[in-house]
């Protein structure tokens, strides 16, 4: 990532690892956008907890954008 424009999602953890050197968290827009995000998964696969942090984390996020946008 550090060598490209991409952009990743990642969790605050995440980003204070090594390997995470040189990225850094991007500012929130300044005007609100409406954004839809979706996460998908096989049905039967295995879903481990820390997916699950990140499914509530998101859910979490979004709900209180949402709250503060109104």
């Amino acid at each position: 990532m550090r060598g490209s424009d991409l952009l990743t999602v990642m969790t605050s953890d995440s980003l204070q690892t090594p390997a995470a050197k040189g990225l850094v968290r991007l500012p929130a827009p300044a005007t609100p956008r409406v954004l839809q995000i979706g996460l998908f998964w096989r049905r039967n696969a295995y879903f481990s907890g820390l997916m699950k942090q990140c499914r509530q984390q998101l859910t979490r996020a979004f709900a209180q954008r949402g709250a503060a946008s109104r």
